[in-house]
């Protein structure tokens, strides 16, 4: 199907800066400045960028804040969806398991396949800021802490923009007859688009 608008999609990140900045550069979306460019186009990021293996995170996921608004103005759209990492973030700042089934702590701190999520330290104590990536303690400490970083980042200007912009996040995006989600989905997913449309899953 033509496209009245173009439509970039930008896949896994991991957290890391130099795959966020190499991406938006070579698709046209941003400048060497770091402003917006692509004018009315469309961005999709299919999720994985929170509480991965890098720690870029927090610094993407504020750039891409400001981004929307510039894309705004110039009739373009950006869009942030969930992956399975991004569910990490949000079972840690919501005090829940991951999937109802698993420990924070024993999903991303085995193989520090969720490291990015010391990220929300930086709201912490300063004894939690100064300890260790590697320690169990400091892993411990995050977690005991958890309900004084959220409410830092409350009162915080650039903390209230990150919990905005993980509020925000989405499950799906149909663009024309395309949808797009982090993986393949599911019957379950399916099942539940057709039911309640996209606005519906998105608002779960």
């Amino acid at each position: 199907m033509p496209r009245a608008q173009k439509v970039m999609v930008v896949g896994d990140l991991h957290g890391e800066w130099a795959a966020f900045e190499g991406n938006l550069k070579s698709l046209g979306a941003i400048g060497n400045d770091g402003h917006w460019t692509a004018g009315d186009a469309k961005l999709i990021f299919q999720g994985d960028i929170l509480a991965d293996r890098g720690t870029d995170s927090l610094k993407i996921l504020e750039v891409i804040a400001t981004l929307k608004r510039e894309a705004e103005k110039a009739g373009g759209k950006i869009t942030v969806l969930a992956g399975n990492h991004e569910d990490f973030a949000l079972s840690y700042l919501m005090d829940r398991k991951i999937l109802g089934i698993s420990d924070v702590t024993d999903v991303c701190y085995p193989y520090f396949q969720g490291k990015g999520l010391l990220e929300f330290r930086r709201f912490g104590s300063a004894e939690l800021q100064g300890k260790p990536e590697d320690d169990p303690e400091t892993w411990d400490m995050l977690m005991r802490e958890r309900p004084q970083i959220l409410q830092a980042m409350r009162n915080d200007r650039t903390g209230k923009i990150l919990l905005e912009e993980i509020g925000a996040l989405r499950l799906a995006e149909i663009i024309d007859d395309s949808l797009i989600v982090h993986t393949n989905p599911t019957p379950r997913m399916m099942e539940a688009l057709l039911q309640h449309g996209v606005d519906g899953v998105n608002g779960i």
